[in-house]
């Protein structure tokens, strides 16, 4: 009975683990050396990200945060849902370290749940 409650508690807690996709056609190194998308590099790899839109689901937050690095905008959203904003292309996030108004540059947003699990994947002008 021991063995059958350990055996039912690893089962639970390697089911809640996040899922860790294979970016094996992205170049990780070069979107992060475009921070806030100012030298246009993160542009060239829009293709590559959409494929990778369903994907990404499911992927935590840390791991997000490890493969893309430090998100360029965070945003809170209600029930603890946070918004990760990634900018593509160059635009007033590049000209002020304190952008004052928002941005109208193409990026993209990662949506996580209040457990930190990505649940959707946007691309748009400026914050969502």
């Amino acid at each position: 009975m021991k063995y059958l409650l350990v055996l039912f508690v690893t089962i639970l807690f390697s089911s809640c683990t996040s899922k860790t996709p294979d970016f094996k056609n992205f170049d990780f190194d070069k979107w992060k050396s475009d921070r806030k998308g100012c030298t246009n590099q993160r542009l060239t790899q829009k293709a590559a990200l959409n494929a990778l839109r369903q994907d990404i689901k499911g992927v935590s937050q840390n791991d997000i945060a490890k493969f893309f690095g430090r998100p360029d905008a965070q945003i809170l959203d209600e029930r603890n849902k946070k918004i990760y904003v990634y900018y593509l292309n160059t635009g007033e996030q590049c000209i002020n370290e304190k952008i004052q108004k928002p941005s109208q540059s193409e990026s993209v947003a990662l949506y996580f749940n209040a457990v930190g699990l990505v649940i959707e994947m946007t691309f748009q002008k400026g914050n969502p």
